[in-house]
């Protein structure tokens, strides 16, 4: 379903796989350097490089050895610092490049501060800290919330803006068949 509120952003209804947590203000520095940490800047090759270079091939190989191993040590430090992540989970979700919509048995307030990590399909993991707008209670102990972020590295803002658009392309293509 595509959403296109008074606001003019472009909005869609989609399973997401992501995790959530509230954040409390004396983890604020640690969850603001987790969303500047987990966009990888060598992620978007092509900028970089062009595809008909003849070391192209050379340059993705190792970029993509580079990304594994910050991979890895952003792992190696949540580790250290005994971070209790979430697990990724598949929720239907209401999502736009400046905000997300969903259900959780949770229970949040108005003006909670939330560390949201997505996998959207064919885009990298992207992190961010959104403030929680609106809480709604619904039924069987859920609450709707509406969240708008507040803190997205700006190249991880476009890749969900890609996201939504490719997305809305399909679901335009598919009521055209």
């Amino acid at each position: 379903e595509i959403i296109d509120n008074e606001r003019n952003y472009l909005r869609i209804e989609d399973t997401l796989e992501f995790f959530y947590q509230k954040i409390e203000m004396e983890d604020i520095d640690f969850y603001t350097n987790k969303v500047y940490q987990s966009y990888n800047l060598y992620n978007d090759t092509d900028y970089i490089i062009n595809r008909s270079d003849p070391y192209y091939k050379v340059f993705k190989h190792l970029i993509d050895k580079i990304n594994n191993m910050s991979d890895m040590i952003s792992h190696l430090v949540n580790k250290l610092e005994n971070v209790q992540e979430k697990e990724f989970t598949l929720r239907k979700a209401n999502i736009s490049a400046s905000g997300l919509k969903f259900q959780t048995e949770d229970n949040y307030s108005k003006g909670n501060l939330i560390f949201i990590k997505f996998k959207l399909k064919s885009f990298q993991e992207i992190s961010i800290i959104g403030e929680v707008l609106n809480v709604t209670p619904i039924n069987n102990g859920l609450n709707e919330i509406i969240i708008e972020f507040r803190l997205v590295e700006a190249q991880a803002k476009e890749k969900m803006l890609q996201y939504v658009i490719q997305k809305d392309r399909q679901l335009n293509i598919n009521k055209i068949k």
